[in-house]
C-alpha cells in the first residue's frame, strides 16, 4: 500500500538510480551519497568502511535466506550473495531493480528481484526468509505507524526464529546535535549567536526524514511476545561522519533464546585500572557509562550556543573536530585489540553515553 509520501520518494529514487548507471564500479556504487557538511560526495574510503561494518553485522547472525527491503544499487546485497543460500532484493524504485538485475554477477542462483514498497509483503511465503534487512531506508518511511506495520508484516513472514536488521536509524535524541554540527561546520567567522541559532532551528524544522527514539523499540518488544530481545548498537568503525555519529543499528531477534547476562564494569579513564577490573570478570563483560566520544564536543557546543553568550566560532569548530573523536575511539578499541570482540551498545537513557560489550575469542560461540 503506497501513499503520496512513498510515491514522492519513488520518483526521487528513480532519478537518483538513473544517474547511478554511469558509475564505473557497478558493485560498489556510491552515487548519491552526499555529505551534509561539504555538500560533496562522501569519500569512497568512508563509504567502504560503512558497507563493511554493516555487512559484518548482518553476517553475525549466519543468514541463510535474506529478504532485503530497499536494496538500492546492491551495496549490501552484492557482498552478501556468496554468504547465503537465497536472496530476495526489493526496492521502491524500478530503476534500482533493473540495475540489480543487470549487474548481479553471473552464475548466482537463488536470487530474485521485485519492485514494491516496504509494506507489500502479502505474497511472501511464511518461513522462506529468516533474515530481513532494511539498511538506511527507514528514514524515508512516512511515519512511525508505517514502520511498525512493516515490522509486523516481517514478523508474520518469518513465522518463527529469525532476525530483522534495521541499519542507519537516525537517533531522534541527536537531531539537534546533527544540525548544530552541520551549521557550525558551515558557519563563517564572525557569525553571531542569533544567526547561528536561527540557522539550526530552520534546519531542524525543514528536516522531514523519520527519526526514532530508542524508546520506540523498547515499546515494540513489550507489544510483541515473539520478540525475544532487541539490540541497539552504535555505528562501528573508525570513520567519523554523519552516518556514524548520529545513527544506530537495531537487531530484532525473534524466537531466539535470551542473550547471556553480562557482568558490568564502570568506565574509567585510567586504562590500567579498567583492564584490572576487566581481568576479574573473565571472558564476557560490559563496560558501562562510557562517554559517547562522537557527540561530546557537539553536546558542549549546544550548551554554549543556548547560553546566549557571545560565541567564538573557532572554539565551536574545535569542539566539533571529528579527528579528536576518532582518536578517542581508537584508544578505546586498542585496549581490546587482540583476542576480543567488542560491540558499542547504545544507551537508551542517555545519548551522550554508551556501553561496550567485550568478549574473549573463546566465548564467541558459547
Amino acid at each position: 500500500m503506497k501513499d503520496s509520501h512513498v510515491d514522492a520518494w519513488e520518483r526521487i529514487f528513480d532519478l537518483c538510480y538513473q544517474r547511478a548507471s554511469g558509475a564505473s564500479d557497478k558493485l560498489q556504487n556510491f552515487t548519491g551519497w552526499k555529505s551534509s557538511y561539504s555538500m560533496g560526495s562522501i569519500p569512497a574510503d568512508e563509504m567502504r568502511e560503512w558497507v563493511r561494518e554493516t555487512v559484518d553485522r548482518i553476517l553475525e547472525g549466519k543468514p541463510r535466506n535474506i529478504y532485503e527491503i530497499g536494496a538500492g544499487v546492491g551495496l549490501i546485497m552484492f557482498p552478501l550473495l556468496d554468504r547465503c543460500k537465497s536472496y530476495c532484493a526489493t526496492d521502491l524504485s524500478r530503476e534500482a531493480v533493473e540495475y540489480l538485475k543487470k549487474h548481479t554477477p553471473g552464475g548466482r542462483e537463488g536470487v530474485s528481484y521485485y519492485q514494491r514498497p516496504a509494506d507489500d509483503l502479502g505474497d511472501v511465503e511464511v518461513g522462506k526468509y529468516e533474515t530481513f534487512v532494511l539498511n538506511s531506508v527507514v528514514q524515508y518511511f512516512p511515519s512511525i505507524e508505517y514502520l511498525e506495520r512493516v515490522i509486523e508484516g516481517i514478523m508474520n513472514c518469518i513465522g518463527g526464529e529469525g532476525v530483522i536488521f534495521l541499519g542507519d536509524i537516525r537517533d531522534h535524541r541527536l537531531l539537534k546535535h546533527f544540525h548544530s554540527s552541520v551549521a557550525i561546520y558551515q558557519a563563517e567567522d564572525g557569525t553571531d549567536p542569533t544567526t547561528l541559532r536561527k540557522n539550526i532551528e530552520k534546519r531542524i524544522a525543514n528536516d522531514s526524514e523519520l527519526t526514532l527514539d530508542p524508546d520506540f523499540f523498547i515499546g515494540l518488544k513489550s507489544k510483541h511476545p515473539q520478540i525475544s530481545h532487541i539490540e541497539m548498537r552504535l555505528k562501528r568503525g573508525m570513520v567519523q561522519n554523519e552516518l556514524t555519529k548520529f545513527r544506530y543499528d537495531v537487531l530484532i531477534y525473534l524466537g531466539k533464546s535470551s542473550p547471556p547476562q553480562w557482568s558490568k564494569i564502570e568506565w574509567d579513564r585510567d586504562e590500567k585500572r579498567l583492564l584490572g577490573e576487566a581481568e576479574k570478570h573473565g571472558g564476557r563483560f560490559q563496560i558501562v557509562n562510557i562517554p559517547n566520544f562522537s557527540v561530546l564536543g557537539i553536546d558542549e557546543s549546544i550548551k554554549l550556543i543556548d547560553s546566549g553568550e557571545d560565541l567564538d566560532i573557532q572554539k565551536l569548530k574545535a569542539l566539533n573536530d571529528f579527528g579528536q573523536a576518532r582518536a578517542e575511539w581508537e584508544a578505546l578499541y586498542s585496549l581490546f585489540s587482540s583476542g576480543y570482540r567488542v560491540e558499542p551498545i547504545l544507551d537508551a537513557s542517555d545519548p551522550v553515553k554508551f556501553s561496550l560489550y567485550v568478549e574473549k575469542s573463546q566465548c564467541f560461540d558459547s
